[in-house]
């Protein structure tokens, strides 16, 4: 079927939100360590078949600025619908989801702590231990201004960086070049 980047940026949106939920609710733990891995496998596949739909749209015949901005609209509209549900999911459906994101920083802490010390050979205890208290659970969670910021920065990554890739991959210009 082919879509518009509109209708792309609306399914690949739902696509997320609903794997996302998927995540979270089968293993929170999971879901916060490993979500933006398989998000991001599922948005370079949709900013393909975006390209390809706009491509099949344009009679066959699609340029690297028009693939672009038919990619980066799609994933736009995408990135606004999984950062909304973001925030709904980690302060409204899970609330945990916030307090096991801080536990596993802690944890990661502690880790980054042994590798250290295992290299160095000095005792860095104190010092992680004081890191590790100034890092409070309201740094880790996920706020309205964090979830602004991921938004912005989606756009960027993987909006813009990977969706020139994807343009490249999907444009077809009539000399054949």
């Amino acid at each position: 079927m082919v879509n518009n980047p509109i209708n792309n940026g609306l399914i690949m949106g739902g696509i997320l939100m609903v794997t996302s939920f998927l995540m979270a609710f089968i293993s929170p733990e999971k879901y916060v360590l490993y979500s933006s891995f398989l998000l991001f496998i599922i948005v370079v596949i949709f900013m393909i078949k975006i390209g390809r739909d706009q491509r099949k749209l344009n009679e066959g015949i699609l340029s690297f600025g028009e693939a672009f901005k038919a990619i980066f609209l799609g994933s736009a509209v995408a990135f606004a619908m999984c950062t909304g549900f973001e925030y709904v999911l980690n302060n409204i459906i899970f609330p945990d989801l916030n307090t096991i994101r801080h536990e596993q920083m802690m944890g990661i802490f502690d880790w980054m702590g042994e590798v250290v010390e295992e290299a160095s050979g000095e005792d860095i205890t104190s010092d992680m231990e004081e890191a590790k208290d100034s890092i409070t659970p309201e740094m880790t969670s996920i706020s309205l201004s964090t979830s602004l910021y991921n938004f912005f920065v989606r756009l960027i990554f993987p909006g813009a960086i990977v969706g020139l890739i994807a343009a490249l991959i999907t444009k077809k210009d009539p000399s054949g070049v």
